[in-house]
């Protein structure tokens, strides 16, 4: 299974094109959303190609693709114009292990729920991308594919078999890289 994961869309037409033409570019299975979808919030400076609906209506065009995760600028208004279902968290299998998904204003790097060693712990919210192991879990944020922060690029993770890559929006550079036998037992 390949999944791409992307982060902190903010309601940005400009950067949901690409996301999509990357999605498709990558031949991934599924589109990994951790949250932010339509609102840029109080903290975020309005993209000058803010279009919520248009966002919207991008994302629904390919809902069968999408595994959904409520962030914290995501309301019930937003749900309602947004064709599949958004949850809190998750877990879904990578290989052997778990991977779980979350936005990250609650569930984070600092503050966790129960992860075996081997598992990986994915979010956004930080609009930074990092890949680091922790007590042997991985921690991983694709950052943010429409406004990034802290002089990092526009970015997305691909998942694939044993490896985790965080990519530039071109798609051919490489931010970050880990490779784990996910198979395996531990």
């Amino acid at each position: 299974m390949k999944y791409m994961v992307i982060s902190d869309i903010h309601g940005c037409v400009e950067y949901t094109n690409k996301a999509i033409e990357i999605f498709k570019k990558e031949e991934a299975h599924y589109l990994i959303i951790l949250g932010d979808f339509l609102y840029h919030g109080p903290r975020n400076a309005m993209h000058p190609t803010y279009n919520p609906m248009k966002v919207a209506e991008l994302l629904n065009d390919m809902k069968d693709k999408i595994i959904a995760i409520h962030g914290n600028c995501d309301s019930e208004v937003d749900e309602m114009v947004l064709k599949f279902p958004l949850v809190n968290s998750m877990f879904i299998g990578v290989g052997k292990r778990r991977a779980f998904l979350t936005h990250g204003h609650i569930y984070n790097e600092a503050f966790h729920p129960n992860l075996n060693e081997g598992d990986i712990l994915i979010h956004g919210h930080f609009h930074i991308p990092w890949l680091f192991d922790v007590d042997g879990v991985t921690i991983a944020s694709p950052g943010s594919i429409a406004i990034p922060k802290n002089d990092s690029p526009n970015s997305y993770m691909i998942i694939h078999n044993d490896k985790i890559d965080i990519k530039n929006l071109d798609g051919e550079s490489i931010l970050n890289s880990i490779r784990r036998d996910y198979n395996q037992k531990y």
